[in-house]
């Protein structure tokens, strides 16, 4: 019996009720409202503090619904390399206690600092976060189209905000936040929901992969449409963002992709790219 088929038989025992349900709104909420929520004016730390609060708050409740994740989890635990995956969660998780117990600033390390606040609770519930969504996936084979989906439009709405910080459009930031003064101009690196360009650029390199998963593998035609404007928006908002080393992983991301599927470049797909690369090096000298 091949691993698919046991998982398969195990979560066949555990119908998909409204505790399933509820878990798919609140899982698809955390991957939409962690990325785009910001809230300046509200808090000093706008940028990160409602993230960590969406994160924290929505993994507490979804590890309640252990009828929604746990048969998943329990059904991929069979599996030799994903136990190593977990394994190795459970050795960072304790990694992590060690650190904060034996730290010389023990509360800063418990929380966090204020700015980044990346200490052993927001990190734990990372990790918790982890694998509450590797049962969730597990337990039913369609909640990976609802991932991919969620993550578009997450990504592509986030990247929509940052090109429009790019040509000085900004309804909630100062563009001075994110501009820096060069000669008689300046340089603007558009940090958009993330709170700094290189966050940002490495984020959506992500949704712009996760994207184009979405567009070969969605049977709707219009989600994948949404996946196919949402790669676009996301690879403009890298290169707006001059974030190198999220341009290198594109480029990188790019080839492995052309060998994993041995495609051999098209007339059409040539034209677009040589159309891009002029329009990129007409964008760069221009004023």
């Amino acid at each position: 019996m091949t691993l698919r088929s046991r998982w398969a038989s195990r979560i066949e025992r555990f119908p998909q009720d409204g505790p399933g349900q509820l878990l798919d709104r609140l899982i698809l909420a955390i991957l939409v409202g962690v990325p785009l929520l910001i809230l300046p004016g509200v808090s000093f730390h706008f940028d990160i503090t409602p993230k960590v609060i969406v994160l924290l708050c929505g993994t507490g409740v979804a590890v309640l619904f252990w009828r929604g994740y746990g048969p998943g989890l329990e059904a991929a635990l069979t599996g030799s390399m994903v136990r190593w995956f977990v394994a190795l969660i459970g050795t960072q998780a304790l990694s992590l206690v060690v650190s904060t117990v034996f730290s010389t600033q023990t509360p800063l390390s418990f929380a966090g600092t204020n700015w980044r606040r990346l200490g052993l609770v927001p990190h734990l519930g990372l990790l918790m976060f982890t694998l509450v969504l590797l049962g969730w996936l597990v337990a039913d084979r369609h909640r990976y189209v609802l991932l991919l989906r969620a993550v578009s439009v997450a990504g592509g709405l986030t990247a929509v905000y940052g090109i429009a910080q790019y040509f000085g459009i900004d309804p909630l930031l100062p563009a001075s936040a994110y501009g820096a003064p060069m000669g008689g101009s300046s340089i603007v690196r558009p940090p958009g929901t993330l709170g700094h360009a290189g966050y940002f650029a490495t984020y959506l390199l992500y949704a712009l992969f996760l994207a184009g998963a979405l567009v070969r593998s969605d049977s709707s035609r219009w989600w994948r449409v949404i996946g196919v404007v949402a790669v676009a928006l996301c690879a403009i908002a890298i290169v707006l963002t001059g974030t190198r080393s999220a341009l290198l992983g594109l480029a990188v991301g790019g080839v492995v992709l052309l060998l994993w599927y041995r495609s051999r470049p098209r007339w059409r797909a040539l034209s677009i790219t040589a159309a891009t690369a002029i329009a990129a090096v007409v964008f760069y000298v221009s004023p």
